[in-house]
């Protein structure tokens, strides 16, 4: 039996995946197995896993992970009339105001 254990950037690399969305798979039931510091999952529990899971699993994370980005609060800044403001308009108001 060829046992062949792969690093979360090995799995990162090979499969064109942000280190978000390995994670995810490890909440979503992907097996990894600890040594000290280092996370590894062995090659055939992840062939198994996407094979298992596929497109669905994929979308199915990315729009949680997307979902998480969004419940964070967004940046505040005050405006010249000293409202506050939130997302592009805060953005904006400090880009406008750098010297050229």
């Amino acid at each position: 039996m060829n046992l062949t254990f792969l690093n979360r950037k090995e799995v990162c690399e090979k499969l064109r995946i942000s280190i978000d969305t390995f994670e995810a798979w490890v909440r979503a039931g992907l097996p990894e197995y600890r040594i000290g510091r280092i996370i590894m999952v062995k090659q055939q529990e992840l062939d198994g896993f996407i094979e298992a899971h596929g497109t669905a699993a994929q979308n199915e994370l990315v729009s949680s992970l997307v979902a998480d980005v969004l419940a964070k609060p967004k940046r505040q800044r005050k405006g010249r009339a000293g409202k506050t403001q939130t997302g592009a308009s805060a953005a904006a108001t400090h880009i406008s105001r750098r010297p050229l």
